[in-house]
């Protein structure tokens, strides 16, 4: 795993959670929340990676000049469906 890898921090993911728990009262054990972190992180991953590569393809039909080195919201919003079917 490289260095300079950023990873989603535990109180991060444990903040998403708690503040879409129904019952407040709700908690969650720390091998739980350190599953979902690790869940969460192979969910971007995929998702930036599936993104990237869709990208590539629609621009290896010579619109790449026009592309930037960035991916936008709509290239995430294009591959959500099936990824959320796969996962």
């Amino acid at each position: 795993m490289p260095a300079q890898e950023q990873t989603l921090s535990t109180q991060l993911v444990q903040r998403l959670l708690t503040e879409n728990f129904e019952d407040k009262k709700t908690r969650i054990s720390q091998p739980a929340l350190n599953v979902v972190r690790e869940y969460t992180k192979i969910f971007v991953r995929e998702a930036i990676w599936r993104a990237a590569a869709i990208r590539k393809e629609e621009g290896s039909g010579g619109g790449l000049k026009n592309m930037s080195a960035f991916l936008e919201v709509e290239d995430l919003e294009k591959l959500a469906p099936q990824l959320l079917l796969d996962f």
